[in-house]
């Protein structure tokens, strides 16, 4: 059983260094773009991500224990992807793709191993509901550019 604290306070925990270090790469790398879209909004929407991916993964699968901050940072890819779909990103730093194909490859990756895959420990549905929260977030607060 959680506390009411828990569905915030899981995205502040890490399974490890390695874990902890390739969440804030990307949130390095994708976050500033995004938080100059929300400006000071940028908090809710990264922690309702966050707070979406530990629904999600409750939903499916309620005996489970989430750690870690990549349903939000899905929440911040897929927001990257819609508002830069054709920038390019380096896959394994070497291999240059479009931001909207390789997030759809990625979400796809991820419905895959959630409903199909075998039980790995990584929260698969976990980063699906951080993409569809950012995504719903982002549908509803969007700004005119």
């Amino acid at each position: 059983n959680y506390g009411v604290h828990q569905w915030i306070s899981h995205q502040f925990l890490h399974g490890g260094i390695t874990h902890l270090l390739f969440n804030m790469i990307a949130l390095f790398s994708f976050g500033p773009m995004i938080e100059k879209y929300f400006g000071k909004d940028f908090i809710w929407f990264y922690l309702i991500s966050g707070l979406g991916a530990a629904l999600l993964q409750f939903l499916f699968v309620p005996d489970t224990a989430l750690l870690g901050a990549s349903g939000a940072i899905f929440g911040v890819l897929m927001v990257y992807a819609i508002l830069y779909p054709n920038s390019k990103i380096l896959l394994f730093f070497v291999i240059p793709i479009k931001s909207k194909w390789l997030m759809s490859a990625i979400l796809g990756l991820e419905v895959y191993l959630g409903f199909f895959g075998e039980s790995d420990g990584i929260g698969h549905l976990a980063h699906l509901g951080g993409a569809i929260t950012g995504f719903l977030y982002f549908m509803t607060t969007k700004k005119v550019k």
